[in-house]
């Protein structure tokens, strides 16, 4: 039997964090590990247990989801996280997958779509549906307070391939036969692409792919 993906739902509004809940729970392979009401307490928790993905709330009192997702990133490099979130603003986004969140959805998402990202994000890292493209082009295209620094280190033949890649969905594996090189290589690679191009996470590398015309 599979590995279920272990799940953290964290929002303060309990009518719709027990719905998350209702729906995760439904779905084969994907459970609940625990709940929070806002990211002081899922911090709290996080010391004890360690799910593999967040789905996380922005607006919450006593901390919200951009606080904990910096704190997060700096202690838990492993966990992934999702913002589910009311805003919709370009800025925003492109702003939070910069800082590491591995993917960005409204709360008036079909269900069906949380699935997909939480399972995407568990086998690739990130998911990115048409509004965080657009907000990822029109970040990297404007003169924004949210405008991301990347290195000069330019990427060599091969690591440009693993970047296309992996913007056209490739898992390790996927690559590794493509290229016909080990996994354990692609991790490597991965590796000097996040360093050369100051990504915290595939969702940087996407960034950088756009910026510098690696995909259309």
């Amino acid at each position: 039997m599979e590995k279920p993906i272990n799940i953290a739902v964290v929002d303060n509004h309990l009518l719709f964090r027990k719905g998350m809940i209702s729906l995760i729970n439904d779905c084969k392979n994907i459970s609940v590990l625990f709940e929070a009401d806002n990211g002081k307490e899922l911090l709290d928790k996080l010391k004890t247990e360690k799910p593999d993905i967040i789905l996380l709330d922005i607006e919450m009192p006593e901390m919200d989801g951009i606080e904990a997702t910096s704190i997060i990133r700096k202690k838990y490099q492993d966990i992934k996280i999702i913002m589910l979130t009311m805003h919709d603003d370009t800025a925003l986004i492109y702003d939070l997958l910069h800082k590491g969140v591995n993917a960005y959805l409204t709360k008036c998402a079909e269900p069906k779509n949380v699935i997909e990202a939480i399972t995407t994000v568990y086998e690739k890292g990130y998911y990115l549906d048409d509004k965080a493209i657009k907000a990822l082009t029109r970040g990297l295209g404007e003169n924004t307070p949210f405008k991301s620094t990347f290195s000069t280190i330019a990427l060599s033949q091969r690591e440009i391939e693993v970047v296309k890649l992996i913007c056209n969905e490739f898992t390790i594996k996927e690559i590794a036969d493509k290229l016909n090189i080990s996994p354990r290589t692609v991790d490597t690679y991965r590796e000097r692409i996040f360093t050369k191009t100051s990504s915290k996470n595939i969702a940087g590398v996407v960034m950088y792919a756009i910026k510098n015309n690696l995909v259309c």
